[in-house]
């Protein structure tokens, strides 16, 4: 089963009758995440990477970085069969105990904040303010000077469904309270930041 919960078999016959990304009216703003985010990646010295949320079907940052000489954690509370000598998965939650302070170069948590905590998306429990609380956590695992890329929806209010967040200017800021932005872009509904500690 797939996000919309339809069969595989349903998935794939819609792929062959037609063509979706001929027919999508814009690029994907996931091509333009993961794009930021090995942009960032690229210019810097290989080190250790921490991907949040990392299995997506688009998600070519495990494999980018890997082959870029970094040494790539992915953690994900779903099952993850991407293999490299450079990459170790872990299954599990940001919020857990599974990871150690000041570890990390870069964390990368790319699509995936908005989920964080919301009860029944991906099976996850309820965590009120999950969002602050992962913010908290990667401050924990990122070395000093450290970037954390993060990417998540912006619009002019806030809101909280069943399946996400949506961000506005105020609930943004207050998330990046005590960071520093580096870098922020804005393209459609989606916020992409670049902060340290």
């Amino acid at each position: 089963m797939n996000k919309i919960g339809l069969p595989e078999w349903a998935v794939k016959l819609a792929y062959k009758l037609v063509d979706v990304e001929k027919n999508s009216p814009t690029v994907d703003e996931r091509v333009l995440e993961y794009s930021f985010a090995i942009s960032k990646i690229a210019q810097i010295k290989p080190g250790n990477l921490l991907d949040v949320g990392c299995v997506a079907r688009m998600n070519l940052i495990p494999a980018v970085a890997c082959e870029l000489g970094w040494k790539v954690q992915g953690i994900d509370i779903r099952n993850y069969n991407f293999e490299h000598p450079n990459f170790t998965f872990m299954k599990g939650s940001i919020l857990g105990p599974l990871l150690r302070k000041d570890t990390f170069d870069v964390i990368t948590c790319i699509s995936t904040l908005e989920h964080i905590g919301i009860k029944g998306r991906y099976g996850e429990k309820c965590i009120p303010w999950g969002d602050r609380s992962t913010f908290n956590k990667v401050r924990e695992l990122l070395q000093d000077k450290g970037a954390f890329l993060v990417t998540l929806p912006f619009g002019k209010e806030y809101q909280v469904t069943s399946l996400n967040r949506i961000y506005d200017r105020d609930n943004l800021d207050w998330l990046c309270k005590g960071w520093k932005v580096v870098d922020e872009k804005y393209v459609g509904n989606l916020a992409m930041l670049e902060l340290q500690k």
